[in-house]
């Protein structure tokens, strides 16, 4: 934990590599504590306006990973990681992709449809998938409880189907989203 604080301080030196690296190590913290880089949204959110593709990379991935246990600290960043799913890095577009799901980000299902049909990244159009399949989801059928996407685990198979299982209860099921 005591990590965080030193490499939160390189986010602000003046060489981007700094700022990379910073923010890479950050997401790579996130992705075991997300809880405790929530604070540290908003500076992701920013990043995301950086000219380097590593550093708008590293920014998705700790979003995408605080999107996991707080999606309201990332929906600030919605508009920007919906452009972020038209830039030309692929690892980019694939952290805003899961992102926008996790957040419930509605309003970007017409972009994360068109990435899944128009990219030829695998991972890429896995990850939109994936994005709505969180999206499609509403309550359980099996136990009727509300599900909020940040919730459930997701497998996406052949880049277009994806397997959602209930947080609540041992339901799961393979579908392809519309």
């Amino acid at each position: 934990m005591p990590a965080i604080e030193t490499f939160a301080e390189w986010l602000d030196a003046d060489e981007t590599r700094i700022r990379a690296n910073g923010l890479a190590v950050l997401a790579d913290l996130a992705e075991t504590y997300p809880e405790k880089l929530r604070p540290y949204a908003p500076q992701a959110r920013e990043f995301l306006e950086d000219d380097d593709e590593l550093v708008k990379y590293n920014a998705t991935s700790i979003l995408a990973r605080v999107a996991t246990v707080a999606p309201d600290a990332v929906e600030p960043a919605t508009d920007a990681l919906r452009e972020a799913l038209s830039v030309d890095h692929p690892p980019t577009q694939l952290n805003a992709c899961w992102a926008l799901g996790r957040m419930g980000a509605h309003d970007a299902r017409p972009e994360l449809q068109t990435l899944r049909e128009q990219t030829e990244v695998e991972d890429v159009q896995a990850a939109a998938t994936a994005g709505l399949m969180l999206l499609s989801l509403s309550e359980c059928p099996r136990c009727g409880d509300r599900i909020e996407p940040h919730q459930v685990s997701v497998a996406v198979y052949e880049h277009t189907k994806a397997r959602w299982e209930c947080p609540w209860c041992d339901y799961s099921t393979v579908v392809r989203p519309e």
